[in-house]
């Protein structure tokens, strides 16, 4: 991210200490938490208070309430340029495929190293790792080829 563009976040996630760790890991790439939640309810409220350009989640939520990827759908919704990454102890393809099927841009599971949130969170933003999705492995042919 350049040092002009200024990013703030909301997280989420149920366990606190998990947020106090999000919310360092982050500040070092110069994102700004705006807001720090334990419940949904309460992350969509800091959204809209706070209008972040990230929004970084867990998965599971206390008894009764809407799950982190419930809560991602809400959120894309009301703001479809929100930038959202799914921070999960969930490494089941289908958590990852519902994830970023509810418009999620990362998932990282909590087993990463930090430095791996970090770069997702910069990816996000400043696209400059392209992967392979759905690609045929064979390179396109250049004039010359």
């Amino acid at each position: 991210m350049s040092p002009s563009e200024h990013r703030t976040a909301v997280l989420l996630d149920q366990h606190p200490l998990w947020l106090e760790a999000v919310e360092q890991v982050i500040h070092r790439i110069g994102v700004e938490v705006k807001g720090k939640a334990t419940s949904p309810d309460h992350a969509l409220a800091l959204i809209e208070e706070h209008g972040p350009n990230l929004f970084v989640t867990g998965i599971e939520m206390s008894a009764g309430e809407m799950d982190g990827l419930e809560c991602l759908a809400l959120a894309k919704q009301r703001n479809p340029e929100l930038k959202v990454i799914v921070l999960t102890a969930y490494g089941d393809p289908q958590y990852v495929d519902a994830a970023l099927a509810a418009g999620a841009e990362a998932y990282v599971l909590k087993t990463a190293h930090a430095d791996d949130l970090a770069s997702a969170i910069r990816q996000a933003f400043d696209h400059s790792i392209y992967l392979a999705r759905g690609h045929n492995g064979k390179r396109p042919h250049a004039v010359g080829d």
